[in-house]
């Protein structure tokens, strides 16, 4: 946000379903063609690799 780009932030805590609704709207709404990710590293939250790829995963095989 601080370079005036859209930023979302997605905590796993909320659920699979309820990121991929949120992520799928934050692409269409800012048109957004190249998705930078970034999050805690894997040591730290060993869950987060998972939930990433679901995540991605589910959104992604909607947009085709």
């Amino acid at each position: 946000e601080k370079l005036g780009k859209p930023c979302l932030h997605l905590p796993h805590q909320e659920g699979i379903d309820q990121a991929v609704q949120r992520l799928g709207e934050f692409i269409k709404r800012n048109e957004i063609g190249v998705l930078n990710v970034a999050g805690p590293r894997a040591s730290g939250e060993p869950e987060v690799g998972e939930f990433v790829r679901e995540v991605l995963g589910s959104v992604l095989s909607r947009s085709k």
